[in-house]
């Protein structure tokens, strides 16, 4: 009986960990992010005060952006003429891309920042993209951030877009095959998946908190399920997770 009672604790106890990893790999996406609300009409200036706060002492697409070639939003009632007009807001992609930072060199910083603001343009509208729309996207870009910068972007958020299009059927057949699937073996194809589409370097660092997240939650299940530790070894070893968890995740560029 008591054998049994353990069989079944840690049946139960796998089944809820699939279930929270598959939460944090496929769930939290751009529809947990609400699009923010603009006036879709005015472009945004922001005045001097306002890029200085928003950089303090980093470079940012904040202070790299330039309004000048931008068009306006397309507006079914707006009838004016030879004026250049797009279906995106200009506005909102500026607001989910400023705070991104650039480093010494003019090069975007994928990181943690990054993969909010990538996560928050994509959320626009529940953004579904056809070949040309995302190409359009991506000019807007190239438009308001001129250089290397813009480039970077662009491309980066061409190949999110489609990553997220194939994190979905994976997503999609995994759901299929239900508890009976390994959390770890799952996350690891995720891995690929992710380098697949955005390389290894950008991959690497947009998902970097992502990664440490995911490790340490692997690694306190491997401990709690562990008969062969005693309560006391089970907390020492936990301690030493958390301890090497919060050492990964203070040392990642934020």
């Amino acid at each position: 009986m008591s054998n049994n009672k353990k069989l079944n604790t840690s049946k139960t106890l796998a089944i809820l960990f699939i279930i929270a990893v598959t939460v944090l790999v496929f769930f939290i996406n751009t529809e947990s992010i609400e699009p923010q609300t603009v006036d879709e009409g005015k472009p945004i200036h922001p005045l001097p005060s306002e890029v200085a706060e928003i950089s303090s002492e980093k470079h940012t697409i904040a202070t790299a952006w330039q309004w000048g070639k931008l068009p306006f939003k397309k507006q079914t009632t707006d009838g004016a003429k030879n004026q250049k007009t797009t279906h995106f807001d200009v506005n909102y992609i500026y607001s989910a891309l400023k705070a991104v930072k650039l480093n010494e060199n003019g090069d975007v910083v994928t990181d943690h920042q990054a993969l909010q603001a990538l996560n928050e343009t994509l959320a626009y509208s529940g953004l579904q993209l056809d070949r040309e729309a995302l190409a359009e996207l991506q000019d807007l870009i190239k438009l308001g951030l001129p250089g290397k910068a813009g480039e970077q972007t662009a491309q980066i958020v061409g190949d999110y877009y489609q990553y997220l299009d194939a994190e979905r059927e994976l997503s999609t057949l995994y759901n299929a095959d239900g508890p009976s699937t390994n959390p770890e073996a799952m996350y690891e194809e995720l891995l690929a998946l992710r380098e697949l589409y955005l390389g290894k370097d950008v991959s690497d660092g947009l998902f970097a908190i992502s990664n440490a997240n995911a490790r340490y939650m692997f690694e306190s299940f491997r401990i709690k399920s562990d008969s062969r530790l005693t309560d006391e070894e089970k907390k020492e070893h936990q301690l030493e997770n958390v301890k090497r968890h919060a050492a990964q995740t203070i040392a990642i560029p934020n």
